[in-house]
């Protein structure tokens, strides 16, 4: 049945059956409004209280019918300590669930609103509602009671878990930036794992490749050593083959080095006697240039006489004027006075010529020690500028050398120490580190020789670099151009490619037989290579030092030990046989000592050699400026002397010419002749001056023939001079060609002895690289073998140390990661953790801004859905309650305050009288009115059952009949709900017409006997 009447007096259970529907189907005590917790409703002395109910589950919209079948039953046991549970059984009594869960799911889907007032009236919220004036508690029970309250509570809180929503998508935001920061740190973890793993692996790998690469290196060892032999029996032949060509050479040397001496002998016989030719020749230019002398003479002498001729003609012809002029004169003593004047000017004359020869004489010797003075003081300014330099390089060798007293290279300068430490640098672009310079590996033995060996191996050597093959020559020249970009002007070193041979040449049979010692039993070399260069180069071994320069030139000339090819003295001077070169080198170069104390100590006492050298040049060159400025006021003295003495000299001559004069006018004048006498005295003078003309016109004839002979003369010996100066020419050509020959040869003996001697060590080599060869190649197969059943081959080309270098890298990387190597799991965990937290933080921002969208976009369609809804249930409740009203002949309408949240009910019970409010109807009339409310209510909601708890209580019968009446009526109609009405009421005096499926449960009536309360 649908409708079910629940009837029994007041107190005999009829709430206590709607709260235990409430309550079973989860509702709260204070939801029933019979108590405050569930545990007041178990009887006393009991410790729980079971409730049952079945709920019907049949047709389409059954609730899981497989499992429950067509009944659910619901049993809900309360505890005495306020606890419950739920245990939900099948209609075969089998239980399925347990947990509020499933009967809220069960609710849901039943749509059972056990809070709902409107299908849960009890008692207590009709009577509250019939007798409350308040529009608001009206609106609020329309609103629980269409279940609107709950949607618009549900809107609401969908507003807030939008919020709460907008929140959270910014808080993942802010967290996103740590969260992918976290995940890249550790992503470097994980990489830096990743790269340790790598390098574990790859020292695995090189550990293989080490060992193979000793192989490898053992196997080239032996290849290399096998290309050596090759190499060397290459040379061999080579060598062999240059000793033949050089023996050829040898004796075309010496030919033509014998050519050369008959040559120079054959011009030296024929200079001879071209000069022999020459002397005739320029004896018989001698005598041609005296007979013309002595004809320019004889000149000079004729034109003397004819001028002697011409003044004593005139003299004749003013004596005939003046003795046709004057009378006779007393001149016997004018004569005599004149002739005591001759002699005593004379005298004075001869005392001055000597005095002026004697001048002259000084004058030319001053003259000549005046020149010798300026060259004296010119080579002592050089010596001193020269002095001056040497101090200089003195005090930058001291400085270099006290600055950096540990290093060998501090007298090279700072060139050399860059080039030095750029070759150390760049060591791995060469096949074989260069050597050098050449000068650090010497040390001398005796400090006093460092000057000497220096000069004998030569400036160029001491600074050279020895290499081992044209590659690394290669390298090396552009490492020199690299540095010296730094250092414009300074020279590149010389470099000498040869082979690095590791060990010592053997010179035993070369040294000299003699007791003083060579430059190499003087010197301590560090290096075998760079004493085999100085073998080859600079012949150390043959090499005497003999301290004496007068000894050192009668031993190499007149007893020259055997093997001995040079000697150098204490000074640097070269001695060769027959020859002798001395060094102008003074200074030493400060590259070599016996050791750099004594080589400091030896450069101090060099300056203050150059010190005190300078000291004495300056006092000479004052001296020399001093004599140099006497001399020259002596001579400004001298000059004066000359000149004055040669005016009065002058002065002298004039004076005897003009007494000589007067003498002669005195002896003309002595002669008693007549005038026709004196007539041919000048007659005869005009003869001798004619004979005189002619006699010079013949001396001067004879002058031009004479110099057309000397000029001939001259012209053979110009010829001459040419054929001197030809053969001189070719003799010094003859002489340069008899050195280079000698040079030649000498070179060429030098050279041979030389190829014996290398032929000899490559033959014993060979030897030597033979046994190498095969004790490598054994080596490296037994190796080869051992390595090979350990790993498999790994073929490499790097070398050992490098291959260790690199392990030795991974292993301090390893041993200096090796804290993090234990947590590898957990931290490829938590990279993985937090790469999962950052792609689902980004996936639920993403997710959580798109549910957002859709939210706001539903729930602002909700909103208006829900709006429009409030509006038609409101309307619908309108119509409803208004025909329920008027099934009692009432009119009534709901006035609705939406914005306000207010409700009226308004009931005209008569035409004529006017509307009244619910508050001032009849009680009656009230509670049809709230009966008929509450029924229009119902069309608003869709639940299953509707329970309804004395309703009637305060009707009168007309109004009870017709409530019950129209309740019936919406129950027929309404035949898939259940209603159940509690009435304290008897049914039977209503008189109303009971249709349909229908039931009424008549309670007992309370045991009222009860004394004490349970």
């Amino acid at each position: 049945s649908n409708v079910n009447f629940i009837l029994g007096q007041n107190g005999s259970g009829k709430s206590a059956i709607m709260t235990a529907i409430v309550v079973a189907l989860g509702g709260k005590a204070m939801s029933t409004q019979r108590a405050s917790s569930l545990k007041s409703f178990i009887r006393s002395n009991c410790s729980h209280s079971d409730i049952i109910l079945s709920l019907r589950n049949r047709g389409m919209e059954a609730y899981k019918p497989n499992e429950y079948g067509k009944s659910i039953t619901i049993v809900r046991q309360i505890k005495k300590d306020g606890g419950s549970s739920y245990k939900l059984k099948s209609s075969s009594g089998h239980i399925v669930a347990t947990g509020k869960e499933e009967v809220t799911r069960i609710l849901d889907h039943f749509n059972i609103q056990v809070d709902n007032p409107v299908s849960m009236l009890s008692q207590d919220t009709s009577r509250n509602f019939l007798h409350s004036n308040n529009p608001s508690a009206k609106y609020k029970l329309f609103m629980r009671g269409t279940h609107l309250e709950q949607i618009a509570h549900d809107y609401a809180s969908a507003e807030e878990k939008q919020k709460l929503m907008q929140e959270e998508i910014k808080r993942k935001k802010s967290m996103l930036p740590l969260l992918q920061s976290r995940a890249k740190e550790l992503e470097e973890e994980v990489q830096d794992i990743e790269r340790l793993q790598n390098l574990e692996q790859k020292l695995q790998t090189l550990s293989k490749e080490l060992a193979w690469s000793v192989v490898r290196q053992m196997e080239q060892r032996a290849i290399d050593a096998g290309k050596v032999l090759q190499v060397e029996k290459t040379k061999l032949k080579k060598s062999e083959e240059k000793m033949v060509r050089l023996k050829g050479i040898q004796e075309k040397k010496k030919k033509d080095k014998d050519e050369a001496m008959v040559l120079l002998q054959e011009g030296n016989e024929e200079a001879g006697n071209i000069e022999k030719h020459k002397d005739e020749l320029q004896a018989k230019k001698r005598a041609i240039e005296k007979e013309i002398r002595e004809a320019k003479g004889k000149i000079m002498n004729i034109n003397r006489n004819m001028e002697a001729v011409r003044k004593e003609k005139k003299a004749f012809e003013d004596k005939l004027e003046e003795i046709r002029n004057q009378s006779h004169r007393d001149v016997a003593g004018e004569r005599e006075a004149h002739t005591k004047e001759i002699e005593r000017l004379q005298q004075q004359l001869k005392e001055l010529e000597n005095k002026l020869t004697t001048a002259s004489k000084d004058k030319m010797n001053k003259e000549t020690e005046l020149k010798a003075v300026s060259e004296d003081l010119r080579r002592n300014s050089i010596d001193i500028e020269q002095t001056q330099s040497q101090i200089k390089e003195c005090d930058d060798l001291l400085r270099r050398l006290s600055s950096s007293k540990n290093n060998a290279l501090s007298g090279f300068g700072r060139w050399m120490i860059d080039l030095v430490n750029t070759i150390n640098k760049q060591q791995h672009q060469f096949r074989c580190l260069p050597k050098g310079p050449i000068g650090s590996f010497i040390k001398v033995k005796d400090q006093k020789w460092c000057n000497a060996i220096e000069v004998a191996i030569g400036f160029g050597n001491l600074s050279g670099f020895l290499i081992d093959n044209h590659q690394d020559e290669r390298v090396f020249k552009s490492i020199v151009n690299q540095v010296l970009r730094n250092y414009p002007g300074k020279s590149h070193p010389s470099c000498i490619t040869s082979r690095f041979e590791g060990r010592l040449y053997d010179v035993g049979r070369k040294l000299p037989h003699s007791s003083y010692p060579t430059i190499m039993s003087m010197i301590e070399v560090a290096d075998s290579d760079v004493m085999n260069m100085l073998v080859d180069m600079c012949n150390v071994e043959s090499t005497l030092l003999i301290h004496d320069k007068t000894e050192a030139r009668h031993i190499m000339n007149e007893r020259t030990p055997r093997n001995a090819r040079a000697a150098h003295t204490i000074e640097g001077d070269q001695v060769l046989p027959n020859r002798y070169y001395s060094n102008k080198i003074k200074r030493p170069y400060g590259i070599i000592h016996a050791s750099m104390e004594e080589g400091i100590a030896q450069q101090i006492q060099c300056k203050d050699e150059l010190m005190k050298y300078l000291d004495e040049l300056r006092e000479k060159g004052n001296d020399i400026h001093k004599n140099s400025e006497s001399i020259k006021h002596q001579l400004s003295g001298i000059k004066n002397y000359i000149h004055r003495e040669q005016g009065r000299r002058n002065n002298i001559r004039t004076s005897i010419d003009n007494v000589k004069a007067k003498i002669d006018e005195i002896d003309s004048m002595d002669q008693e002749e007549d005038v026709a006498t004196w007539e041919g005295e000048v007659q005869d003078l005009e003869g001798k001056l004619m004979e005189l003309r002619k006699e010079m016109d013949g001396v001067k004839e004879s002058i031009k023939e004479k110099a057309v002979v000397l000029e001939a003369q001259n012209d053979k010996l110009k010829e001459h001079d040419s054929k001197v100066q030809e053969i001189m020419s070719r003799i010094q050509e003859m002489r340069a060609k008899l050195k280079r020959t000698s040079d030649d040869f000498e070179k060429a003996v030098r050279i041979i002895r030389q190829y014996e001697l290398r032929i000899r060590q490559t033959e014993g080599e060979i030897s030597t690289l033979e046994e190498d060869v095969n004790h490598l190649h054994t080596q490296a197969v037994e190796k080869a073998k051992k390595t090979e059943d350990l790993f498999e081959r790994v073929e490499t080309d790097r070398t050992q140390s490098s291959i260790q270098k690199e392990i030795d890298r991974i292993e301090r990387i390893l041993r200096s990661e090796s804290g993090r190597r234990a947590d590898q799991d957990k931290i490829r965990s938590d990279y993985l953790e937090a790469i999962d937290k950052v792609h689902a933080t980004i996936d639920s921002i993403k997710k959580e801004k798109n549910s957002l969208i859709e939210l706001k976009s539903s729930l602002k369609m909700r909103v208006i859905g829900y709006e429009n809804l409030r509006m038609r249930t409101a309307h619908r409740a309108r119509i409803y309650f208004q025909h329920f009203v008027r099934k009692r002949g009432y009119d009534g309408q709901l006035r609705f305050d939406i914005d306000k949240k207010k409700l009226e009910i308004i009931v005209q019970v008569d035409k004529h009288q006017a509307t009244k409010n619910v508050r001032s109807l009849s009680g009656g009339e009230r509670s049809f009115a709230t009966v008929s409310f509450v029924m229009a209510l119902w069309d608003a909601i869709d639940s299953p059952f509707r329970c309804l708890d004395e309703f009637d209580v305060f009707m009168d019968l007309i109004n009870r009949r017709v409530s019950m009446q129209l309740m019936l009526e919406e129950a027929t109609l309404n035949g898939s709900k259940q209603f159940i009405f509690f009435t304290p009421q008897d049914m039977s005096a209503l008189g109303v017409k009971f249709q349909g499926n229908y039931k009424v449960l008549q309670l007992n009536a309370p045991d009222r006997t009860q004394q004490t309360l349970d």
